[in-house]
């Protein structure tokens, strides 16, 4: 897992998000450690890039929080290239 930290903290502090919010999106990011390709769809035109929008991160806004992330299969390393938020449906 890599990037994540770092994104995440821009994430919060851009659009600072309910606590709520803030815990699921850290409990999913460490949910790709198990399982990377899980809810996610491969962007087309990219063997490694996928995009998630977070379960239970749907806000009254119509807003939901977003990943796209890179899986090296090699050896497994799983890559944060954005966290950000998104109007609904994504």
């Amino acid at each position: 897992m890599s990037n994540f930290d770092r994104w995440i903290s821009w994430w919060v502090q851009e659009c600072e998000p309910p606590l709520q919010i803030n815990i699921t999106v850290r409990e999913w990011v460490m949910s790709r450690a198990e399982n990377p390709f899980e809810g996610a769809r491969f962007v087309p035109g990219f063997d490694d890039l996928l995009f998630a929008a977070i379960p239970g991160t749907l806000n009254e806004a119509g807003q939901v929080v977003t990943c796209t992330y890179r899986v090296f299969r090699a050896d497994w390393t799983v890559y944060c290239s954005m966290i950000g938020t998104a109007s609904w449906p994504v």
